[in-house]
């Protein structure tokens, strides 16, 4: 990197005016990692600390613009704005995991911790408009996120997102309690959720709406590894291995290993049921009725 600037040293005190640049950065603690940052910014030091101002960054193909501060050259904190970012880049804090959505997501953000590795304290909030890109499965719409590298969690305010065939609303803690509202005239838009929770190429659903609409309205528990969902399921014009479904109605709970569904009702052409049901899975893929 490179300083420039002017500075003071005067009795074991000393301060700092200039600018810094430079390029591949990378900051790694625990599964929080970042590389390959490149920076230029206006710069203040004194035993206080560092002032940056008029701070330009680029990070995971996102260019970031506003201030931060470095308190006694231990406590970093940073308060601005973030571009162009990729939401499949944006993933990778949170999941190994390959992404099938695209978009690109801008809005504030805020940053905070420790630069100690082992401190392992890192906050990040960002309050992000998400546009669609031009090649995958394109998303839009809002997301207001929180992520606590201590507890490990991931904290969403009242977001929405906007799929091909989808809308979603979410509130909560992913890996404790999360709010969701799910719509969709097309259920294949649910293969590429199934398929961050699956160690292989998710099976087809069984179900297949027929210029219908799905509704479902409940909790998700559990991390992306391992969610659990659980809640109130309305289904209008659909197909089930070859049966026409007029309407059904559901409690459902789900997860990797099954799908329970109890309170049934069902009404079809040649179908009419009331009762409970269950499918067994192994890592979501179907393996008896």
């Amino acid at each position: 990197f490179v300083l420039a600037g002017r500075g003071h040293y005067r009795n074991h005190l000393y301060d700092h005016a200039g600018s810094i640049s430079g390029r591949h950065f990378a900051y790694h603690s625990g599964n929080f990692q970042i590389e390959n940052v490149s920076l230029q910014s206006d710069v203040q030091v004194s035993p206080k600390g560092v002032q940056f101002q008029k701070l330009m960054a680029n990070a995971a193909g996102g260019r970031i613009t506003g201030k931060a501060e470095l308190s006694r050259f231990t406590h970093f904190k940073m308060d601005g704005r973030i571009d162009g970012l990729a939401i499949r880049n944006g993933a990778r804090f949170f999941t190994d995991r390959p992404l099938a959505w695209v978009g690109v997501a801008s809005g504030p953000i805020q940053v905070e911790g420790q630069v100690d590795r082992a401190a392992k304290d890192f906050k990040i909030g960002a309050q992000l408009q998400i546009v669609p890109d031009a090649q995958g499965i394109a998303i839009k719409g809002f997301v207001d996120a929180a992520y606590n590298q201590r507890e490990d969690t991931l904290r969403l305010a009242s977001s929405h997102l906007e799929f091909p065939h989808s809308t979603l609303d979410a509130s909560g803690t992913l890996s404790q309690h999360m709010d969701i509202t799910f719509d969709t005239t097309d259920l294949s838009d649910l293969e590429p959720a199934i398929a961050l929770a699956t160690t292989g190429k998710p099976s087809s659903l069984p179900v297949v709406l027929r210029n219908g609409r799905a509704h479902f309205s409940g909790t998700v528990t559990g991390n992306l590894r391992h969610p659990e969902a659980a809640g109130a399921l309305r289904v209008h014009n659909a197909e089930l291995e070859g049966y026409s479904i007029d309407r059904l109605a559901a409690n459902v709970t789900a997860s990797e290993s099954g799908i329970i569904a109890s309170g049934i009702k069902l009404n079809g052409r040649s179908l009419d049921f009331e009762g409970s049901a269950s499918l067994a899975l192994s890592h979501w893929q179907a393996s008896g009725i």
